[in-house]
């Protein structure tokens, strides 16, 4: 199946600003005071870079989200939230190698980062790289906390519908619309499968 004809679901909800990674000068330091000041000024100056970027990616302009991307981890190295937002972004662009060197550097600053995880196996799944997909959406799915987590169960059904693994699919796609507002594209894909299976009246109740 071409994989440009399932719609995925990319998650762009707003994340929390991270203030990891402030670098350290290991330079003899003459005013102590001089250079918190200026630790805490580059991590303002990187909060700032970083929303002006999400509103740029608001705007589908990915490029200028990119570049304003970079500009937040030069003024403050080390946050895995700029690594995410960048890779989301190559993967609106479609650039996907791009997309997982940078949602693999946030999980390499944040393991435990299920949102970065969550987009690595979204970029897996455009790559049709079904296996590793299915791996980084089933640790997302582990982590109870996750708001998001009726998407990832949309798009481990799309891993396995690509797979030929129809019952595994269907499952996913069922869970997927058991959420409080229910994953509209979960509907058409057990429609699909309904009607490919001959169940007619069954595809018709799912489109209704």
């Amino acid at each position: 199946m071409n994989r440009r004809s399932i719609t995925v679901c990319v998650l762009l909800a707003f994340v929390v600003l991270l203030a990891a990674g402030v670098t350290v000068d290991a330079s003899p330091n003459p005013n102590p005071k001089k250079n918190k000041k200026k630790s805490t000024t580059d991590a303002l100056l990187a909060q700032a870079l970083l929303r002006q970027g999400y509103g740029f990616m608001q705007q589908q302009r990915y490029e200028e989200a990119i570049e304003k991307f970079r500009q937040a981890d030069e003024a403050n190295p080390g946050n895995a939230t700029v690594d995410n937002m960048t890779g989301l972004c190559y993967l609106r662009l479609e650039q996907f190698d791009k997309a997982l060197s940078s949602f693999d550097q946030a999980l390499l600053k944040i393991p435990g980062f299920t949102d970065a995880r969550n987009n690595r196996g979204t970029t897996y799944l455009a790559l049709e790289q079904y296996r590793l997909a299915e791996v980084d959406f089933i640790a997302v799915l582990s982590d109870s906390t996750y708001p998001h987590r009726w998407k990832v169960y949309y798009n481990l059904g799309v891993t396995y519908l690509n797979r030929g693994q129809i019952g595994a699919a269907e499952e996913n796609f069922t869970k997927a619309i058991t959420a409080p507002t229910p994953v509209y594209e979960a509907y058409l894909r057990l429609a699909e499968i309904a009607q490919a299976q001959g169940r007619t009246d069954a595809a018709l109740l799912l489109l209704e």
